[in-house]
């Protein structure tokens, strides 16, 4: 005879944090092509080729400093750039350009610069504030601030998701954590929504800037830190919220500036900027070469820990039976051994308790039911 119990465990796993492991097989070389004595940083991809930001050999008058121009620079069919030259007079200003997105699915330009219509500042120039520009027809329209902005406030570095819906961008504003922050703004048939702080999990009393969203709107941006300046971060999307950010090992990171990344999955390609050694001026563009991926996600064992018990002398049982049944997509009508059938119940695994009456289950299913024999005179029921 067997002494039957049986326990119920409808278990709605937890979300664990989830193990990063990063492709140790890249190859990551200076874009010397493009790269001069100046900064070159901030690469995007724009219709094949490549936009960036590089720091002019003239000074500006309106700056007082060799200001900062948008770029293009051409990708051959081995992912290779070549060549170089200013994006647009259209675009491209006294002042400086930041950052550039665009978005093929309006094919807007988004970037920062100062706005040419906007007052002074006292004795200083107005914040930079998110532009956009449209190409039809070969051309860029004049520049329009977006609806992102707010007076008196810089908001810069502007990212688009690749179905263009969602825009995050960096800017120090009043509900912000410190220095800048990362606000996110969702596109709707009625328009652009309020940016929104994307939270302490993500934002810190540091500047966080420099954001990518990748084809599966995963995050990725730049932190500075005190040691080792700017620093690649990367936050999943999981399940409808970002998760903990993740700081990309070397050869991401270094001791020096690490930011400004782009990545072609498809391509297995990707960019980023740094003022790492060996570079041939102050920020270079640098090309990764990977195969297969550039990250991959482990899932962590979500164990769960079982204990035999005598229901009277509460003494463990060793050697218990522990048959784990699945109930995916199953409906019970009661949890009484009369009205639940456990033949057509598939088993999904079996495991006995140890000396001290533990058993591990290793990953179990979302719903289930633990089935715990045990040889005895007497039946439960």
């Amino acid at each position: 005879m067997f002494r039957i119990i049986i326990l119920l465990l409808f278990i709605s796993q937890t979300v664990h944090a989830q193990e990063l492991i990063f492709n140790d097989n890249i190859y990551i070389s200076n874009a010397s092509s493009i790269n001069s004595e100046n900064s070159e940083f901030s690469p995007s991809f724009f219709l094949g080729d490549l936009i960036f930001v590089r720091q002019s050999d003239s000074l500006s008058r309106a700056t007082r400093s060799n200001h900062y121009d948008l770029f293009m620079a051409g990708l051959n069919l081995k992912n290779e750039l070549f060549s170089s030259a200013p994006l647009s007079s259209t675009l491209n200003s006294q002042y400086h350009e930041g950052p550039g997105y665009f978005d093929k699915t309006t094919n807007t330009l988004y970037y920062s610069s100062i706005d040419p219509t906007d007052s002074l500042v006292g004795t200083k120039l107005p914040p930079n504030k998110l532009m956009a520009s449209t190409l039809q027809n070969g051309s860029w329209s004049v520049p329009i601030q977006t609806d992102h902005n707010i007076q008196k406030t810089s908001s810069v570095h502007p990212c688009i998701s690749r179905d263009g819906v969602w825009l995050v961008f960096a800017s120090e504003r009043n509900d912000g954590f410190g220095n800048m922050d990362l606000y996110m703004s969702i596109k709707s048939n009625a328009g652009w929504s309020d940016p929104v702080n994307l939270g302490g999990l993500i934002n810190t009393e540091a500047a966080e800037v420099f954001p990518f969203i990748d084809e599966k709107l995963n995050l990725y941006f730049a932190r500075k830190n005190d040691a080792t300046g700017l620093d690649m971060y990367l936050s999943i999307f999981y399940k409808g919220h970002y998760l903990e950010p993740v700081k990309l090992p070397a050869p991401f990171n270094t001791d020096f500036d690490d930011f400004g990344i782009c990545i072609n999955e498809k391509e297995g390609i990707a960019f980023f900027s740094s003022n790492r050694t060996n570079g041939l001026g102050q920020d270079d563009i640098y090309r990764i070469e990977y195969k297969d991926y550039l990250y991959k996600i482990e899932e962590p064992a979500s164990n769960l820990q079982v204990t035999v018990r005598d229901q009277k002398t509460k003494l463990p049982l060793s050697n218990a039976l522990i048959n784990i049944r699945n109930l995916d997509g199953l409906e019970l009508s009661g949890i009484d051994p009369s009205l639940y059938k456990l033949n057509p119940v598939e088993i999904y695994d079996s495991i006995r308790t140890d000396k001290h009456g533990i058993a591990i289950i290793e990953n179990p299913l979302e719903t289930f039911l633990i089935e715990v024999l045990y040889p005895s005179k007497q039946s439960w029921n």
